[in-house]
């Protein structure tokens, strides 16, 4: 029995963290409220996310049953799903942007930062991006940019080859191509022609390729909102595990010196003086990144290293007639030199993971990355478990295209709902001032005649010392108690050492109540943390503003709940979440933010 995609809050809460990793030590203010996703971006995020979950399902099922050109399938895939949505949406940029997204999106984990499909990825849709857009989107434009997209998989190929292997690789292939012209008689004499035989077969898929995306994008203009639910889908993600490394930028200059330096030596001085130097970097990153020492853990990697020695010892000992012993060499020497660039650029990935590089990319062109990846993230569970198993896929694969799209049309249209919503959740350690600075924008606010509606919680002082807390309605000032720390009859709950008032959660629940029906523009909420995790205190009734209201939200949440509560009430999926941290941000910053984007209703 096949069973639906088991995806769950977890994966998008994993997912997350391992984007975001260190966040909440970084900046008190965790996303730069003056800058918001525009909407190419947003449907890049859309677009790159449904490429991606194709190229997860459908390369899982190529994968498993070790198909040739499995590759070539998935990016003819990618190639109707970029024309399709330009045909569609008729944005500019939108192509490469969405390229950026999937590329991210295969590439999740960052102890697992892979450059080739990362590059491959990227580079397809820049092409497909560049030819439409100097085409000016005719279909003469879509046909050469989907042979080029579908031609870069062997360009690719030849240059990792290059980079792998070195000139000795260039040289094996010139003698196994001479072997095979003069045991065959050929009459070409180009060494280059099955390349050229191979870039005829990619460019006709890329043809077809773009024929049927063409086709696609012309249905969707004509029927943009079908949409099919698909219930069968058996695939399942091994989900990558969280790897706390401690980045260093130093460690990435010394491993980009050290790559550099090895390809220089390797090969430059006779065995096995430069041996040495690749076998000390090898020792010194499998010691500093313990998880790429799996590399060379799968049995493939042997196998691979094995026969290209024994190639090299056949075309030079054999066809060139050198000495055997040489042969070997060269050999040994494609194979270390692999050996370095695969370790090499595994080690650079995971360091360019340092939050320090992310931070400084989010302050630059790329500010909206960051932004459309945790929208991808949270579309991404939704896209897999609405993908359709792969046998469905193959039946039917234009009509699957069709309705995945469509489905990235509502996906988009829910996201521009909450587009210019904001939630500020103004965090600290206990009695750091939370409630204060909430009190004070409350203040701000309501002086330049914005409409707040809901509710703060001023502590009860007793000999200095906090006895209580009240429930205060913000826009009347009316208070009622809320916690204390000596019962009554009517304390019949408690949390930590307070007894909680029922009269005081139920003036709470009621003007949270009152702000929904009136839809409010601004709702403040405070102490939201342990208790609303377990879907109790004003855990209802911040569910209620969420769904049935577009207001924007001041919550006050103590500093060790912040991520927790973000993602237990799926906060990122309504709007933009902004944390102001007591101890780091001035009063007057936090009202300058607010202000920028809170909705003005004056009474």
């Amino acid at each position: 029995m096949n069973k639906r995609f088991p995806f769950s809050k977890n994966y998008l809460i994993l997912c997350a963290r391992i984007f975001q990793m260190n966040q909440n030590n970084s900046s008190s203010i965790d996303r730069n409220p003056e800058i918001s996703l525009n909407t190419v971006w947003l449907k890049a995020a859309i677009i790159g996310t449904l490429w991606a979950s194709s190229e997860i399902v459908l390369g899982s099922f190529l994968h498993n049953l070790k198909l040739p050109f499995a590759s070539n399938l998935l990016t003819s895939i990618g190639i109707i799903i970029m024309i399709a949505s330009y045909k569609f949406w008729k944005d500019d940029g939108l192509i490469w942007r969405s390229g950026v997204i999937c590329a991210l999106l295969k590439t999740i984990s960052p102890s697992a930062v892979i450059f080739g499909p990362m590059i491959a990825i990227f580079m397809q849709s820049a092409l497909m991006n560049t030819s439409i857009f100097l085409l000016r989107g005719t279909n003469i434009g879509y046909y050469l940019g989907a042979i080029l997209a579908m031609s870069w998989n062997l360009v690719h190929k030849l240059i990792n080859l290059v980079i792998l292997f070195g000139n000795n690789g260039i040289d094996i292939y010139k003698n196994l191509i001479f072997f095979v012209n003069k045991q065959l008689s050929f009459p070409i004499e180009n060494e280059l022609w099955p390349i050229f035989i191979l870039l005829i077969g990619y460019t006709l898929v890329g043809i077809l390729s773009a024929y049927l995306g063409i086709g696609v994008g012309n249905k969707l203009i004509k029927e943009p909102f079908s949409t099919q639910k698909f219930k069968n889908n058996s695939f399942k993600l091994s989900l990558p595990k969280k790897i706390d490394y401690k980045y260093s930028l130093v460690f990435l200059c010394v491993d980009v010196l050290l790559l550099i330096i090895n390809l220089l030596i390797i090969g430059s001085k006779d065995f096995p003086y430069w041996f040495l130097i690749p076998v000390l970097t090898l020792i010194f990153w499998t010691k500093r990144y313990q998880t790429i020492v799996k590399r060379v853990g799968n049995i493939k990697f042997w196998v691979g290293f094995i026969l290209i020695t024994m190639l090299s010892m056949y075309v030079f000992g054999y066809l060139k007639s050198m000495n055997t012993l040489d042969a070997l060499m060269i050999g040994i020497e494609m194979n270390v030199r692999a050996i370095v660039v695969v370790f090499g650029f595994g080690v650079i990935g995971i360091e360019l993971y340092n939050p320090k590089i992310r931070h400084y990319l989010s302050n630059t062109y790329f500010n909206q990355v960051p932004m459309a990846m945790e929208l991808s993230l949270e579309t991404l569970p939704m896209m897999i478990s609405n993908f359709p198993t792969a046998k469905y896929f193959i039946k039917n694969p234009l009509d699957t295209i069709y309705y995945m799209l469509s489905s990235a049309n509502v996906r988009l249209n829910e996201v521009m709902a909450h587009k210019d919503r904001y939630f500020y959740i103004i965090s600290g350690n206990i009695e750091q001032g939370k409630t204060s600075l909430a009190e004070h924008l409350v203040d701000t606010l309501k002086g330049v005649g914005i409409d707040i509606q809901g509710f703060l919680a001023p502590r009860i002082l007793q000999n200095g010392r906090t006895v209580g807390y009240n429930i205060m309605d913000v826009s009347s000032g009316k208070m009622t108690n809320f916690l204390s720390t000596t019962p009554n009859n009517e304390n019949v709950r408690t949390i930590g050492k307070y007894f909680i008032n029922q009269k005081g959660l139920d003036f709470g629940f009621k003007l949270i109540a009152l702000a929904c029906k009136n839809q409010a523009r601004l709702v403040v909420m405070d102490e939201i943390g342990k208790l609303e995790l377990q879907d109790k205190g004003w855990s209802k009734a911040l569910n209620q503003v969420l769904i049935s209201t577009d207001a924007k939200l001041i919550l006050t949440v103590r500093d060790t709940f912040v991520s927790d509560i973000i993602a237990h009430f799926d906060l990122t999926k309504y709007g933009h979440v902004i944390t102001l941290n007591t101890s780091s941000v001035s009063k007057d910053k936090a009202e300058e933010l607010v202000l920028k984007n809170v909705p003005v209703n004056k009474n």
